[in-house]
């Protein structure tokens, strides 16, 4: 599937999802699930109503990924609809909770089938996030390291030599010296 096809369904599925989120009203849900859960704390309280900002904006967040994945930025792009994706599907169990079969609710689930298919249909950079961050240590490692410069040397030179003599593989390491082309790997002149 080409990224341009999943990052149209993901903003289709982010319309969706959005139609379906209910506004920001007086009544958080999200704070009569934690007292449901039985505990007063502030901090829980404040949980809530970012909860309830993030899955108001769920829909938003995907469509803003599904265009940014349009726009060739693929990593930033997949990153928004999984999120969007994860925190509008916890709205939506919020909302299935409830027990009243809302038609916008349809709309929600659909949204979240299309914005898993989408975020699993673009196609990323080939290079991972573990490849970038060891190639990151490996450079800074050499960067930063104290090593005997005598030693770094003589490991340099070994090297070289050891691509000298690559007999075995019947490839003769000519090196700058281009004018053996005719003879062998042991001939002498």
């Amino acid at each position: 599937m080409d990224n341009r096809i999943s990052s149209s369904f993901a903003i289709v599925a982010g319309v969706l999802l959005t139609i379906a989120s209910p506004p920001i009203v007086a009544k958080n849900p999200w704070v009569d699930l934690f007292n449901a859960l039985g505990s007063q704390l502030t901090v829980l309280k404040v949980l809530a109503a970012v909860m309830l900002v993030f899955g108001t904006l769920g829909g938003i967040t995907i469509i803003l990924g599904g265009y940014l994945s349009f726009k060739n930025h693929l990593r930033s792009g997949k990153e928004l609809i999984g999120l969007g994706t994860g925190v509008g599907l916890a709205d939506l169990l919020l909302l299935a909770q409830t027990g009243t079969v809302d038609p916008r609710e349809w709309f929600g689930w659909g949204g979240l089938v299309l914005a898993v298919l989408a975020g699993r249909h673009i196609h990323g950079p080939d290079a991972s996030y573990a490849g970038e961050i060891r190639k990151l240590l490996a450079g800074l490692r050499v960067r930063f390291s104290k090593k005997d410069p005598k030693k770094l040397r003589r490991r340099r030179s070994r090297r070289v030599r050891a691509r000298r003599t690559q007999v075995s593989t019947g490839q003769d390491y000519l090196g700058r010296n281009k004018k053996r082309e005719g003879k062998g790997a042991g001939e002498e002149d």
